[in-house]
């Protein structure tokens, strides 16, 4: 069997859905690139810090960045190192580094790494690898959370290390030793982190201007830990480790308690500074609101020598989750920020009013299970709190009062069910849609429809849109959207936003309860939506029309609840190939969705159908090959992908992609049917009797998504002939 290399949207959904799919059809062996390292992914820049070993590394491992063999085994970063992964399969390491235990030894290291491989190429894994350095236990075959297949690698790497402090004037050049660098959660053999890890082999060009010796040729390691500088905060609920109340970000004492709005964020610098903003809204009254700005200052990080600072780690959580009890939390790997000082400013009933907060004694602590109420990435600490200016009206704070709280998760994506937005008494504009395409119909979107916003502005819509009233008709909707607009901006609100379709009443400066300034907006986006059933062969390409996408509280103009709007222009790339014909070759329309966090209730699978389309070829022979797909389809059942009526003894060869299409080959009325396609599986030997059978048994958790198959039979040279294509979709 061969495969060519999978090219899908970075979401860990579309790889499950396809692992599952492939599994239906008997091709669970077919690569299926990993999340982490799939196309998509890339560019991306984060940051590295050196690793700390938890209860599955090996005890007593020194926290390093940079293990130099009879240099020393210790370094770490002066501050976070910047990790930038490219596109074309490039990366660059770059960051300054010390001796924890002998400080004056410092280099500039600079790493240059090329031949990215990632699963699904023919070539993975690489020889040699993966190193597996944690425990047994740690692994997914016993029972462990780290998959080997979820790593990627660089195949070849090399770099300069550039002496400072008694190094000054030092040289050395290394290149990859015995295995490729490896990259993914575990990777880096200390811990369950996100992190690195490569063997090097280094030669001394030259000697330090005075002082000391370096060896001419020596070994050595890189072990990073990899995160995310920047991060989106919200609130942090307890899981079965938590303990004491949740279900707040912000607990101002004798103030309010109060939660964060989508968007809200944390970003952590180079500098060993970092900022949270946004908006903070009251749990209790809706309408009262901070504008949140907090600067952090004094990072300590595992290895540096104040590490861990005064009073810290602050371990809120019961006993059973730390890792020297068995448990996932590890404390030792948490990082510090010694100080912080910001304002919280009013907004709707708390206008007017300010408040200033800044650090206790305790540090703000961020990590696995550091916000004190479950095992997630997450930060809390105490904090002071005085009342600068009361609020104009209503509202008396008491002042000054010594204590408050923020405790957080912290995430790179926030995910929310989209649903079509429903109208409820303040609404007064048509609903019942999600997507509203002129002169072609309302849809609504069936359930795992998603809208992921990412921290860094970015955000993305997916999702399968059925017209309502003719379900049968529909379309895959993939818009990516860019440039988020928050409410602390300069720049905001936009221009021509915000779009106010609910009735007058509903709106705060009217004495209702949405409040407008809270939205958040893309202000740019463009996507495509790809014809299904009776719209196959279809594509529209979809893009802002007005102020982007509005989001928030009453933002889709149809009921109070969170949800998005935009109106949108859509330009006709192709039409139907049979049923409805379409006017004109634009159309004008609009988004209009409601939002939930809980996805995990939203997305269960409630169906998985396989329809037929498209029509089969014989080439110049005498056979119409036919595809179907066999069975209950039901989570854990059998189901079988079958070939029939194609040529005997012949090769048969599995083509996938994600949309249907409809591309002339030029040759006996035969069509490819799928794009872009994304795997090849095969060959398979054709029986006497024309068939060729592939049985599964269909997990018994299936994800949101859908698939399209058709097969090429003796391709090798035209004419040849087709299959028609086969539609499986998880919903």
């Amino acid at each position: 069997m061969s495969s060519l290399q999978i090219d899908l949207p970075s979401s860990k959904r579309s790889r499950q859905t396809l692992k599952f799919i492939l599994a239906a059809c008997g091709l669970a062996g077919l690569a299926a690139q990993s999340w982490a390292g799939a196309p998509g992914a890339f560019p991306r820049t984060r940051v590295a810090i050196a690793s700390a070993t938890d209860s599955f590394g090996t005890p007593g491992a020194p926290v390093h960045a940079f293990w130099l063999e009879a240099i020393a085994g210790d370094f770490v970063y002066d501050a976070p190192a910047t990790f930038i992964e490219h596109a074309n399969g490039t990366a660059q390491l770059v960051g300054r580094i010390h001796s924890a235990s002998n400080p004056a030894l410092q280099f500039l290291a600079d790493v240059t790494l090329s031949s990215r491989i990632v699963y699904g190429d023919s070539n993975f894994h690489p020889p040699g690898s993966p190193v597996k350095d944690l425990k047994a236990i740690a692994y997914k075959p016993a029972g462990g959370p780290i998959d080997i297949d979820d790593f990627y690698y660089y195949d070849t790497f090399s770099g300069t290390l550039t002496g400072f402090g008694v190094l000054e004037g030092a040289k050395v050049a290394f290149t990859r030793a015995a295995t490729s660098l490896q990259v993914g959660v575990g990777a880096d053999g200390m811990n369950l982190h996100d992190g690195l890890y490569g063997e090097l082999a280094a030669t001394t060009l030259v000697q330090p201007t005075s002082g000391s010796v370096l060896p001419v040729t020596f070994g050595g390691s890189l072990n990073n830990d990899i995160w995310n500088d920047l991060a989106d905060a919200s609130v942090a609920y307890a899981d079965a480790f938590g303990q004491f109340a949740s279900g707040f970000a912000l607990n101002l004492e004798g103030i309010d308690e109060l939660s964060l709005a989508p968007g809200t964020r944390f970003q952590e610098f180079a500098n060993g500074t970092a900022r949270l903003s946004g908006i903070a809204i009251s749990l209790y009254d809706g309408n009262a609101k901070f504008a949140v700005d907090v600067a952090f200052n004094g990072r300590v990080l595992p290895g540096d020598a104040s590490y861990p600072p005064a009073g810290s780690p602050n371990k809120e959580l019961k006993p059973a989750a730390y890792a020297e009890n068995g448990g996932p939390v590890d404390a030792s790997t948490w990082r510090y920020y010694t100080g912080f000082h910001g304002t919280l400013v009013g907004i709707g009933d708390f206008a007017g009013g300010v408040v200033d907060v800044s650090q206790t004694s305790t540090a703000f602590q961020i990590g696995s299970g550091a916000n004190g109420k479950n095992a997630k990435s997450g930060a809390s600490a105490p904090l002071n709190q005085i009342v600068v200016h009361q609020p104009n009206t209503g509202y008396q704070w008491p002042n000054p009062h010594p204590i408050g709280f923020i405790n957080v998760d912290l995430a790179s994506d926030l995910a929310q069910c989209a649903h079509a937005a429903t109208l409820d008494s303040l609404g007064q504009a048509a609903g019942g849609f999600a997507l509203h395409l002129a002169g072609i119909g309302d849809c609504t979107l069936d359930s795992g429809a998603t809208l992921v916003e990412s921290a860094d502005g970015t955000a993305k819509l997916t999702g399968i849109a059925k017209v309502i009233g003719s379900p049968t008709a529909g379309f895959s909707v993939a818009i990516d959207l860019a440039q988020r607009l928050d409410p602390t901006a300069a720049s905001y609100p936009p221009a021509a936003g915000p779009v106010k379709e609910l009735i007058a009443a509903a709106y705060v400066e009217n004495g209702g309860v949405i409040d407008s300034d809270a939205w958040r907006y893309y202000l740019t986006f463009h996507g495509s939506l790809i014809g299904l059933g009776d719209f196959a062969g279809a594509q529209l390409d979809v893009s802002n029309s007005g102020p982007g996408l509005q989001v928030g509280a009453g933002a889709n103009g149809r009921s109070a609840k969170a949800g998005a709007y935009a109106a949108i222009s859509a330009i006709v790339i192709s039409a139907p190939v049979s049923g409805p014909q379409w006017p004109g070759a634009s159309v004008s329309g609009s988004i209009a969705i409601e939002l939930t966090s809980d996805c995990a209730q939203d997305s269960h699978v409630t169906a998985m159908t396989a329809a037929r389309y498209g029509a089969g070829c014989s080439g110049y022979g005498p056979l119409v090959p036919s595809l179907d797909v066999l069975g209950t389809l039901l989570p854990g059942t059998n189901a079988t992908l079958s070939l029939t009526s194609a040529k005997p003894h012949s090769l048969a060869f599995l083509l996938l992609g994600l949309e249907q299409n409809s591309q002339y080959l030029g040759f006996g009325g035969c069509y490819l049917l799928v794009s872009p396609v994304l795997v090849v599986g095969g060959p398979y030997l054709v029986d006497v009797n024309g068939r060729v059978d592939l049985t599964a048994q269909l997990p018994l958790a299936l994800v949101p998504g859908a698939l399209r198959l058709q097969y090429a039979i003796d391709p090798m040279a035209p004419p040849f002939a087709m299959s028609n294509g086969v539609e499986i979709v998880v919903q």
